[in-house]
């Protein structure tokens, strides 16, 4: 509406904390100021009812008596004075709230004053944060330090939400929000978060929508959705899309779950994938036909899925005409898609219960194109009770008891799956991310787990020590009747031979330096997180200290590295070489096992730990 006090367009509506709520409050906001709303009143009727109290003298007598006529008709006889009204819903507000927001509403959510939990601040707030949103409105260049800045606040914001202060992303999510629609990716990401973990999933919706029909040139209406909306998302709920419960990654409930729908889980079944280590990928029966991947959506991994459609719409691709695939066309199906695509690709090697979902499925989609098999799942009513079956089994069903979920929350993982197929490896994605099969490559079911394994890097340290353990008696240049390894002596280059350098990843490779007379082999053990680095250094501390029991092993490695060996001739003339080799082979297999064992310990006494304390508040 616009107001003929001031010419200036002005939005109103009831505003509330969470979608369940009754509203408390009315709020006004006008175009004239960047996304800041003022209470004014606790009902619509009370509010008009003032306003026309305040122009009563510029209106016609006997419109305004029938206007308020009509007013008290619908709200009744009592009145409420405005200004006292406005005044306490003021006061009230600012005891609830939690924090303040650039929106001078605040934000309220649940705190728990014994753990301490709901919202932390954050380093930058207040007029700080608002100045660096503004200039990052006018900032382009993606790397720049303000970018950084943004970047690093939302990471703390993250790190917030995985410790239970969930306000903190919210406050964040909305501060950022009302810079506008340069913005809106970086407050989603924020929001989506926020509000599920909040129970307040029709807000994000509210948002996301929000975000196709922003006017930058109207400050005003950036939030209003959010905060000023009479939130008729539960009305129209007849008008949305399907939406499924999401199924848990879980053995248990897949297995159940593709059983009632005709599979033959006694032949080929479900299990779980520890680790892409050797020791986790031994304990996972073969042949493998497919593998379902459950992971979080990032912006990094969307903006790779669009990177990788582009270069398959500008280079094009091999694709076999014997790949089984759809799309998904359910809200939360992602894992309904993903088994129907891995036993889609490899039913002919079993037989389905005649007369049975997935028998009735493959046979009536042979000819249909990956729309229509999308359209045939969502109209048929039989997978859709079996998807609710297998929600009231496993994890899914405490959290649903709890009322920690429900069906509306947006959902930050998706199900994608891995499937051989005549030859070549396909991720089937049934979601607009993809939108085809993607091949990646030559594969087969004994061959699927091993692309990225410790095997390849071992044979490589294997093949290079064999050529490198070539040594002879050669006395010392340098020191009369002694012989001294002239790799650690590093006297004599002509003497030395060319190192060599194997990685199998950033962090964990080996160094082979030979020469004439000694070979000295230097290993870096995998770090990629903190806990492993802990426990490495753990290790490496206890295997030091016993280095004398180990004939071959320094006490001291070489810098950089974690441990080193030094083998002299004297250890090829009392041993076998191919014996020597085995040992540093297995002792590095050991070591990797080992770490990912202690890992795995630690966090599963962490997590019981925290279960144990977690009951003293519930």
């Amino acid at each position: 509406m616009v107001d003929t006090d001031s010419n200036v367009g002005r939005h109103w509506g009831y505003f509330r904390d969470s979608p369940d709520q009754v509203p408390e409050y009315v709020v006004c906001a006008d175009s004239s100021r960047e996304c800041k709303f003022d209470i004014v009143g606790y009902s619509l009727f009370q509010v008009l009812e003032s306003r026309l109290h305040k122009r009563r003298s510029t209106l016609d007598a006997s419109k305004a008596v029938d206007l308020q006529q009509q007013i008290e008709a619908r709200r009744g006889k009592k009145t409420i004075s405005r200004a006292q009204s406005e005044a306490a819903l003021r006061v009230k507000r600012a005891k609830d709230c939690v924090a303040s927001s650039l929106h001078q509403l605040g934000i309220v959510v649940p705190v728990d004053t014994k753990t301490n939990t709901g919202y932390r601040e954050l380093p930058t707030t207040g007029k700080d944060l608002a100045d660096l949103l503004q200039q990052l409105k006018q900032d382009t260049d993606k790397k720049s330090p303000r970018r950084k800045r943004l970047g690093e606040l939302i990471t703390r914001a993250t790190i917030a939400s995985d410790e239970c202060d969930f306000g903190t992303g919210l406050l964040l999510g909305l501060d950022v929000f009302t810079a506008g629609s340069s913005l809106e990716k970086e407050a989603l990401q924020l929001l989506r978060v926020a509000y599920m973990l909040l129970r307040r999933a029709n807000f994000y919706k509210i948002a996301s929508g929000q975000c196709k029909h922003r006017n930058d040139d109207d400050p005003s209406i950036c939030i209003g959705s959010i905060i000023a909306s009479n939130s008729k998302t539960e009305e129209n709920k007849s008008k949305q899309s399907i939406q499924w419960f999401p199924l848990e990654s879980s053995p248990d409930v897949m297995n159940a779950y593709v059983s009632r729908m005709g599979f033959p889980t006694n032949q080929f079944s479900f299990c779980d994938v520890l680790s892409t280590e050797d020791w986790a990928l031994a304990m996972v029966p073969s042949p493998v036909v497919a593998v379902i991947l459950l992971y979080p959506i990032k912006p990094h991994t969307e903006e790779a899925d669009r990177k990788e459609a582009a270069k398959i719409d500008k280079e094009g691709q091999i694709e076999s005409p014997n790949v089984y695939y759809m799309h998904q066309t359910v809200g939360n199906a992602c894992g309904t898609v993903g088994i129907l695509h891995a036993i889609g690709n490899m039913h002919h090697l079993v037989e389905l219960t005649p007369g049975s979902f997935l028998d009735k499925l493959f046979t009536n989609t042979k000819t249909k194109t990956p729309d229509e098999i999308g359209r045939y799942l969502e109209e048929d009513d039989e997978v859709h009770q079996n998807t609710r079956a297998s929600c009231l089994k496993g994890f899914t069903a405490v959290r649903q008891k709890l009322q920690l979920e429900t069906v509306n929350d947006p959902i930050i993982t998706h199900f994608v799956c891995f499937s051989c197929v005549d030859g070549s490896l396909y991720e089937l994605d049934g979601d607009s991310r993809k939108g085809r099969p993607i091949n990646h490559g030559p594969s087969s079911p004994d061959t699927i787990l091993q692309a990225n394994t410790l095997a390849p890097y071992l044979s490589s340290i294997r093949s290079s020590l064999d050529s490198a353990l070539c040594l002879r008696n050669f006395p010392s240049q340098t020191v009369e009747r002694h012989n001294k390894p002239e790799v650690e002596l590093q006297m004599s280059k002509e003497l030395l031979l060319n190192p060599v350098l194997i990685c199998r990843n950033e962090q964990e490779k080996c160094l082979i330096e030979p020469s004439i007379n000694s070979t000295r082999v230097s290993i870096c053990i995998k770090k990629a997180d903190e806990i492993e680095t802990i426990l490495s250094h753990k290790f490496n501390r206890f295997l030091m200290q016993r280095a004398e029991q180990f004939i071959i092993m320094r006490r001291v490695p070489v810098e950089g590295y974690d441990m080193s060996f030094l083998i002299v001739h004297q250890h090829l003339e009392n041993m076998y070489k191919h014996k020597l080799i085995d040992f540093i082979i297995t002792f590095m297999e050991d070591i990797d096992k080992e770490i990912s064992e202690m890992k795995i310990s630690l966090n599963a006494r962490g997590r019981i730990v925290a279960t144990e304390f977690m009951k003293q508040f519930t």
